[in-house]
């Protein structure tokens, strides 16, 4: 077993014998560090702390816009603006107006940019964001002389900021399927997890913050800067 996770991605090798092992067999193991167990002696370990995972983290996400520009068509070819949260914006086929702000404040809540914003800040700390968005539906722009320019395109800059927290976790058996269990005050609140895995390689996980669940949000295997977000440290 030992050489053939030798060739595996394998960090942590624990064996579990029904019979136990030889005086041998134990000597052998600890000389490779490979783990050894009965199965009652596997039960009553703490396999968070066996394979190295006894904390989870909660991590808060902050993002306050600091400059937003836009690309109009004036007609006479594209034109890059400055453009503050109060500049208003309308759609001629819905009559709908609104204000550049509270459009960008849209986008940061929505679900889709704070995926790949997260996955882009994998660390705590300031960073500097910068994006572009198009929108679905023409929709314009007025200038101070009441003309209506088609936005193209708009550039946000954003300051994110990431703050987190360890969630201690103690494992344990429910029923035969194995869980862990933690809670303590993070960024977010009074948090409190609980992980299930029902089947091997399908894992739940519950967030609560308050005594309210929350979306939970899984990182997939990013590099700083994956996706459509530029990030620069602070």
């Amino acid at each position: 077993m030992k050489a053939k996770h030798d060739h595996l991605e394998t960090n942590r090798l624990v064996l579990i014998s029904m019979s136990g092992f030889s005086e041998q067999g134990l000597a052998l193991g600890r000389r490779l560090g490979v783990s050894t167990y009965t199965p009652d002696e596997a039960c009553a370990q703490d396999w968070m702390q066996i394979v190295g995972q006894n904390a989870l983290f909660c991590a808060r996400h902050d993002y306050t816009p600091t400059a937003t520009h836009l690309l109009l068509d004036t007609g006479d070819g594209p034109l890059l603006i400055d453009a503050g949260p109060d500049t208003g914006i309308h759609r001629p086929d819905s009559n709908a107006t609104g204000k550049l702000g509270d459009l960008v404040q849209f986008v940061l809540n929505d679900r889709a940019f704070a995926s790949v914003a997260m996955d882009s800040q994998m660390t705590d700390g300031a960073a500097n964001i910068e994006f572009d968005f198009a929108l679905d539906h023409q929709t314009y722009a007025t200038d101070l002389a009441g003309r209506a320019h088609l936005i193209l395109k708009v550039h946000v800059q954003v300051k994110a900021v990431r703050t987190s927290a360890p969630v201690p976790m103690t494992s344990l058996t429910w029923n035969g399927v194995p869980a862990a269990f933690g809670a303590t005050q993070t960024p977010l609140g009074a948090t409190t997890l609980t992980v299930v895995e029902p089947a091997p390689g399908q894992m739940t996980v519950r967030v609560m913050v308050d005594g309210k669940t929350l979306p939970t949000h899984r990182h997939p295997k990013a590099s700083p800067g994956a996706g459509k977000v530029r990030f620069g440290t602070e």
